[in-house]
């Protein structure tokens, strides 16, 4: 949700509303579609170049915006049953405007599955770093200023993200 070095950072679920318990899961990633995925042109213009990551949600690829000419990552939702949970997705993170969260650039569907295309955020997750003994004080209290920034106004905003975790949190490089 949040990153250091002030820069924009986010993956994960939004949703307008809290958390509802009990709460099924009606997506999950196919991994004969993830292996087909890169080199392929989504939505006529995103070129997929690797998988960076799936969830229950979806699984995020990065692309090649070929009309503007920028990395970009791509969410692909493979279910149309999920279709509601997605627009709601892209409408709660189009109202927000801060700099420790990715811009979300794109809303489209094609062929039975729903795209979110967001300003790629290069860098790694805050669980990596972690693990890779990369965590200093003063990087972890940068960090969590960040977060609780864009978590403020996200929840001025009526937005909970429902997934805040090391692994959903990005550190820009």
């Amino acid at each position: 949700t949040c990153s250091s070095s002030s820069r924009k950072a986010t993956r994960g679920k939004y949703d307008q509303t809290a958390p509802q318990k009990n709460r099924r899961r009606t997506t999950r990633p196919c991994v004969e579609f993830e292996a087909d995925m890169v080199g392929e042109l989504i939505l006529g213009r995103f070129r997929v170049e690797q998988r960076i990551g799936s969830g229950g949600f979806g699984t995020v690829y990065r692309a090649w915006d070929e009309r503007l000419e920028r990395p970009v990552a791509v969410k692909v939702i493979e279910s149309d049953a999920a279709a509601p949970r997605v627009t709601r997705e892209a409408q709660a993170v189009a109202r927000l405007d801060h700099h420790n969260l990715a811009t979300l650039y794109e809303l489209a569907s094609e062929d039975g599955r729903a795209y979110l295309v967001s300003e790629l955020i290069d860098g790694p997750t805050l669980r990596v770093l972690g693990r890779r003994g990369e965590l200093s004080d003063a990087l972890i209290a940068s960090v969590g200023a960040d977060c609780a920034a864009a978590l403020s106004l996200s929840h001025r905003n009526g937005v909970v993200h429902r997934d805040v975790k090391p692994e959903n949190v990005l550190v820009a490089t």
